[in-house]
């Protein structure tokens, strides 16, 4: 029992523990108490009685209103006829009466009291957060009309006690912040090895090195830019760089960290940021030139990346979350001879856009287990994108634009995959789409200009196609599903020396097709072996088209106009049923058939 009843109220205004021993009787009122109530605003209220019950006086048995209270972990609540109970532990009662006192600074500090300062100020608000023992902690940068240099602009150390009251102070050196095991908190000067085992919060304006030690660890660095040495050690960690790194390194260790920070690298500039084991959030902006090198990596499982990079030059940018269960969103512009490459290990999700020009290079790589991916992809002058989803059943959205020699290739990998590609080409360029084997289905609306080409390869297995093309001025579009009994269905438009080819393989195999073919295009049906069937029709005249359906006991059924002579001069052969057509014997005891048929198309058929 608490024998300073005073202590109660305090700390129920005042610490985000919900740590009391009090009684409540008859004709009090409560509400929730819980692990965060200065932050949540939750207060109980009790009478004068029962406040004089937890005196000391507490062997009266009363009757008592049900109270509900929620406690931090470990501590217990309980309800009965004499009263209601809640029973917190002792360390909480002395953070509350320290919340109470004055912050310690000690002398070395370098802090400067703001109030004065803030009369004329203008300032921003850089970041915050609460301790632990329910103080808000706020960085903000200034500007005023002082032409004093060391007054006129900096940084300005808000502490807001759970009563509201503020000290203000400008920080003008390194400096550490404890709360000690009753909450009292202090301020000291900060030089590298001055950190402890606890909770440490740390704020650096030098660029000197910043440690963390262990223990949950905040560590801001507001050096303008230049170097970085961060070391938060072992903990759950959080590390914000209001500047830009220049080079140096960012290292948490294990725990659940949360890293902040920019980064301007150049010349043969060299930055790391690795955030260990742990379930991690790293937010970044990249701007990545010359000769340098960013490397990132998040470690184990459930990491969280947010990345806008930009890369240019012969500039390298790295990112790796190893693990599972990821999730990437990421902003990448790449130029010159630049590499960006990202690498999510299993069962991760990665969303963004990607637009790379002028022979740069960028890859994705999201590993085996079930990925998803959603992209947006831009390639020119040479460049080359690619992504790798690796074996699983992956499912991919992407649009992708290729024009002047570049090339976009995105494979799926083993697994029933989900490929679902909107593509432009011109120029030269190619794009390539390959889920592998498994059973796939893929989705694609493609225009081909210029001598492009785009290929897709659906791997073995019993895969179902959609798609939509257009093919122009020398384009090659080519669909191919290999083996399986396989599904396609397609629509497309071919012009101008064009080609259009769907090869389905060996397999029992179902086409469904119809175009346009104008020019000298030219159109290729090959369902392969199996007992197949085609149903297609097009219009068109002076282009070529071809239709092969290899062994087995296939079914076609086509439709064709005649442009050059009207649409009067529609024709159909229809029902072509390999056993009743004419047939020649070949050796090996194979028959085939073949010919050019009046409405000016070769139709192939064999049978073994």
């Amino acid at each position: 029992m608490v024998t300073d009843s005073a202590n109660i109220p305090g700390l129920l205004q005042q610490t985000q523990y919900s740590y009391a021993s009090v009684v409540s009787t008859s004709g009090d009122t409560t509400t929730s108490v819980t692990a965060n109530a200065v932050r949540d605003g939750d207060t109980v209220t009790f009478s004068a009685e029962a406040l004089s019950l937890a005196s000391g006086d507490a062997t009266t048995g009363r009757s008592a209103d049900t109270a509900t209270v929620r406690q931090a972990d470990g501590d217990t609540a309980t309800t009965n006829a004499s009263g209601d109970t809640a029973t917190f532990s002792d360390t909480a009662l002395n953070r509350a009466a320290a919340q109470s006192q004055t912050t310690t600074i000690a002398s070395g500090a370098g802090l400067l009291n703001a109030d004065t300062l803030l009369e004329t100020a203008t300032t921003e608000m850089l970041t915050s957060f609460t301790t632990d023992a329910g103080r808000r902690i706020s960085l903000q940068s200034y500007t005023t009309p002082d032409a004093d240099a060391a007054t006129g602009s900096g940084y300005l150390l808000t502490i807001t006690g759970s009563d509201g009251s503020s000290q203000n102070y400008v920080l003008r050196k390194d400096v550490i912040l404890n709360e000690d095991d009753q909450g009292a908190l202090t301020i000291a000067g900060y030089s590298a090895g001055d950190e402890t085992t606890g909770n440490d919060t740390i704020i650096g304006l030098s660029g000197n090195p910043l440690n963390g030690g262990d223990g949950n660890d905040t560590i801001i660095d507001l050096a303008a830019s230049g170097s970085v040495a961060i070391n938060s050690g072992a903990g759950n960690d959080t590390v914000t760089v209001v500047g830009a790194v220049g080079s140096g390194s960012i290292v948490t260790g294990a725990g659940d960290d949360t890293v902040t920070a920019t980064v301007a690298a150049t010349g043969n500039a060299q930055v790391t940021i690795d955030t260990g084991d742990g379930r991690d959030t790293l937010t970044t902006s990249i701007a990545a030139g010359d000769a340098s090198q960013v490397t990132i990596a998040t470690g184990g499982n459930d990491d969280a990346v947010t990345a806008t990079i930009d890369a240019s030059g012969d500039s390298q940018v790295s990112i790796d979350t190893g693990g599972s269960h990821n999730a990437v969103a990421a902003t990448i512009t790449a130029s010159g001879d630049s590499q960006v490459s990202v690498r999510t290990g299993a069962n991760d999700t990665v969303t963004g856009t990607i637009n790379a020009t002028d022979d740069a290079r960028v890859g994705l790589d999201t590993g085996s287990g079930q990925d998803t991916v959603t992209v947006g992809i831009t390639a020119n002058r040479n460049a080359s994108v690619s992504i790798d989803t690796g074996s699983g059943h992956d499912n991919v959205l992407a649009s992708v634009i290729a024009t002047g020699d570049a090339h976009v290739g995105i494979a799926t990998g083993s697994g029933n995959d989900r490929l679902a590609v909107a593509g432009i080409t011109a120029d030269d360029a190619s794009i390539d789409l390959d889920t592998s084997s498994g059973d796939d289905v893929l989705k694609t609306s493609l225009i081909a200009f210029g001598d492009s080409r785009i290929t897709t390869d659906t791997g073995s297995g019993n895969d179902s196609v959609s798609t939509s093309s257009i093919a122009h001025d020398d384009a090659r579009i080519a669909t191919n599903t290999q083996s399986g009994n396989d599904n396609v269905n397609a629509v497309f438009i071919s012009k101008e020396n064009a080609q259009l080819s769907i090869d389905t393989g060996s397999g029992n195999d179902h086409v469904n097709a119809s175009w346009i073919n104008g020019g000298s295009g030219s159109v290729s049906l090959n369902t392969g072996s199996g007992n197949d069937s085609l149903f297609a029709g097009w219009i068109g005249s002076g282009s070529s088209t071809v239709i092969d359906t290899g062994s087995g006991d296939d079914v076609v059924t086509a439709g064709w106009i005649d442009t050059a002579s009207g649409i009067g001069a529609y024709k159909q052969i229809m029902g072509y049923l390999l056993q009743d057509v004419t047939t020649t014997n070949q050796p090996g005891g194979q028959s085939e058939h073949s010919e050019t048929t009046e409405i000016g198309f070769r139709l192939s058929t064999k049978q073994a």
